[in-house]
């Protein structure tokens, strides 16, 4: 009896032992950035002036918005657009960054550096792990609708130029030059003459293919160089350039359609028709 006694002692002995060896760890904190002073990206700009053209944040800001471009085509590299309801501006990085189109983000300013390059806003040494927090995923984001004479008023967002061509001297030409991985600057017109340049970069997946020849829309970010409005595209896909030009050159296909209703009320008789896929015809004979 009494060895059983001290087995069944070192039994419960053991047993404590091993309890007492289960140690419960603490989780460690997760690691938040402080939101701060929240500011519109109009307010970011409003701190940039002729006496101070750079301004650095060393408390916490942010500024809650979307991103209207990623890194996807390789058309834009280590930088993003992002805007709010105040207006767009550039955004550069530290690194490459992960985010997409459509990420609503509150951008955290702390470490950063708002100033001007070429007449283009930016917030410049972003750091996308740190800067960057997520919000939601796919926000769809309406591009602003202007022509070419209104380009320059949608500056760094995401905006659609209707009624315009590539200029007949580019026609032919890729988007860049996929050969030397070098940007090039193209021409877009509308039919009264008014220009706007169109800049992609050789490192875009789409760089040496043709650029379409019709008329239509062209939906991207409205830049800025020197101030002068710069359009940059996200993807080819988003262009819609089908319609016949109004400058002459290019080969573009009407589609028919089953039915026309057409008042031609905005035309002046005796004038010719100019509208797309529309021509003026006379026929002979007497009444």
């Amino acid at each position: 009896m009494k060895n059983i006694s001290i087995i069944l002692g070192l039994s419960g002995l053991l047993g404590l032992t091993f309890i007492s060896c289960d140690k419960e760890y603490d989780t460690p904190p997760i690691a938040t950035i402080p939101e701060g002073n929240i500011i519109t990206i109009q307010d970011a700009k409003d701190l940039v002036t002729l006496t101070n053209p750079s301004v650095s944040f060393t408390e916490d800001y942010s500024i809650y918005g979307v991103l209207t471009t990623d890194e996807t085509s390789g058309n834009f590299y280590k930088e993003a657009y992002f805007q709010d309801a105040s207006g767009g501006i550039n955004l550069r990085f530290t690194s490459s960054a992960s985010t997409h189109i459509g990420d609503s983000i509150r951008l955290s300013l702390k470490g950063a550096l708002i100033t001007t390059y070429q007449g283009n806003f930016q917030i410049d040494s972003l750091d996308p792990d740190k800067n960057v927090i997520i919000q939601k995923n796919n926000v769809d984001i309406a591009p602003l609708v202007l022509n070419i004479a209104q380009a320059g008023t949608g500056t760094a967002t995401l905006v659609q130029i209707d009624n315009v061509e590539f200029v007949s001297g580019d026609l032919g030409s890729t988007w860049a030059d996929a050969a030397n991985q070098n940007s090039v600057t193209l021409v877009v017109t509308d039919c009264n003459g008014n220009l706007m340049d169109v800049r992609s970069s050789g490192f875009a997946n789409f760089a040496g293919d043709v650029i379409p020849e019709g008329n239509g829309s062209i939906i991207g970010i409205m830049g800025s160089f020197n101030g002068n409005p710069q359009f940059i595209i996200r993807n080819p896909n988003e262009l819609s350039l089908t319609g016949v030009r109004c400058t002459g050159g290019g080969t573009v296909v009407c589609d028919p359609v089953s039915s026309v209703n057409e008042g031609f009320t905005s035309h002046t008789s005796g004038h010719s028709v100019s509208d797309q896929c529309w021509s003026t015809s006379s026929f002979g004979g007497s009444p």
